[in-house]
């Protein structure tokens, strides 16, 4: 046998007995959980902004729910950062992908000034986009408001031996989470098939996706847990339940340019909503129409 052949033969049969040993190991290998039961916190009638604009349009429309289509990256963005800056109870995100750019920084600040004013903020991401965050992550989770997990974890953090946990625990590291959710004191969800970064929202330089979010207004939280119109979206951040995803409809090669004109610059436009404007623009949708799920169709 040729030495590149041997070569060759060792390097399969240390492949194979990693794959079997990561069989027969997984639990052993895979982080516990560590982190106590978490639960979504009761919706009140009157104890924040989003609770006292939603009620009477709840009270008003009984057995339905709000939903509102989104598929401007721009409102998309405006969506989570305005129920961010409304939220006063809970802010609960599930995200695949968190990217650290120009996006996901500004998302990040609107979660931690919410924290700031008293708000409960749960991150859950999933550990296979985290690399490279660990520093940030962190640094978030030592606000007393904060508080993020990561979802089916690596214990190597950086570098080959990450690579290596990959290759070991090729069968259960691919159970990855892919839910998307923006929920704002169990009253407003945006769902769908946005991650977080420039791509999602119209300000990559570059390249866009074309996507689509929903955005709920709940009805009450017993309804939710009992599976009601909103698909349980609140406790579907306790239970990690996957989000719905679309497509945003095709656009003209001129329409297309148009979007990625200046990016960053109609992005921080966009973004920098005074309190005013902020609060016109959730009641607008608010205020359209609510109709019950089941005539929204998703893919």
């Amino acid at each position: 046998m040729t030495r590149a052949k041997r070569i060759i033969a060792w390097g399969l049969f240390a492949l194979v007995l990693m794959v079997i040993s990561g069989l027969l190991l997984a639990d052993h290998l895979t982080p516990p959980a560590t982190g106590a039961p978490s639960r979504a916190l009761a919706v009140r009638p009157a104890q924040t902004a989003l609770d006292r604009e939603l009620v009477p349009l709840l009270a008003a429309n009984p057995g339905k729910t709000g939903v509102l289509m989104v598929p401007d990256g721009l409102d998309a963005f405006a969506a989570r950062a305005i129920s961010a800056r409304r939220a006063g109870r809970s802010l609960d995100l599930q995200y695949y992908i968190w990217h650290d750019d120009l996006t996901g920084r500004l998302l990040g600040r609107e979660a931690w000034l919410a924290a700031e004013r008293g708000v409960r903020v749960r991150m859950l991401l999933d550990d296979m986009n985290a690399e490279g965050l660990d520093s940030k992550l962190l640094l978030l989770d030592t606000h007393p408001n904060i508080e993020i997990r990561l979802y089916n974890p690596f214990r190597n953090r950086t570098g080959v031996w990450r690579v290596l946990e990959l290759v070991q625990r090729i069968f259960s590291v691919n159970h990855r989470m892919h839910n998307k959710a923006w929920i704002a004191d169990g009253r407003v969800a945006v769902v769908g098939g946005r991650n977080i970064g420039a791509e999602y929202f119209s300000a990559g330089e570059q390249v866009n996706f074309r996507d689509l979010d929903r955005q709920q207004h709940l009805r009450r939280i017993l309804e939710q847990q009992r599976g009601g119109a909103a698909g349980g979206a609140d406790g579907e951040a306790s239970a990690r339940a996957a989000g719905a995803a679309g497509r945003h409809p095709h656009r003209s090669p001129q329409q297309r340019s148009a979007a990625l004109s200046s990016p960053r610059r109609r992005l921080a436009e966009r973004a920098r909503l005074r309190r005013p404007q902020a609060d016109a623009g959730l009641e607008r949708p608010l205020a359209r129409a609510c109709r019950p799920a089941t005539e929204v169709e998703t893919r």
